[in-house]
């Protein structure tokens, strides 16, 4: 398993130490593991937060990314919640536009 570090992780996200902290702190992130004091994850954490940032870019709040990325994704199907969640952000996006 190869582990990458919260400062390393950092530098290659672009995201400040405190900003992954706080994803961890809200359920975005699982909790890291620990080697000499400091946060470790293992490097699939980069694949996550490629989906969180996709989300985020796509206008979906961070509770919305917390359900898409703990509730929906790990069941690897389409399931009525993601749909609900779609559905919503949808009416939300055309809501946006509409008073443009």
């Amino acid at each position: 398993m190869a582990e990458i570090t919260i400062s390393q992780l950092a530098r290659q996200t672009g995201l400040r130490t405190s900003t992954l902290r706080y994803y961890e702190e809200i359920g975005l992130l699982p909790v890291a593991s620990r080697r000499g004091g400091q946060r470790v994850y293992d490097t699939s954490i980069l694949q996550r937060l490629a989906v969180i940032h996709t989300a985020q870019q796509a206008g979906f709040s961070l509770s919305e990314i917390a359900v898409l990325v703990n509730d929906i994704l790990p069941n690897n199907a389409p399931n009525p919640q993601w749909h609900t969640l779609v559905q919503r952000k949808l009416i939300e996006l055309n809501e946006l536009q509409s008073h443009v």
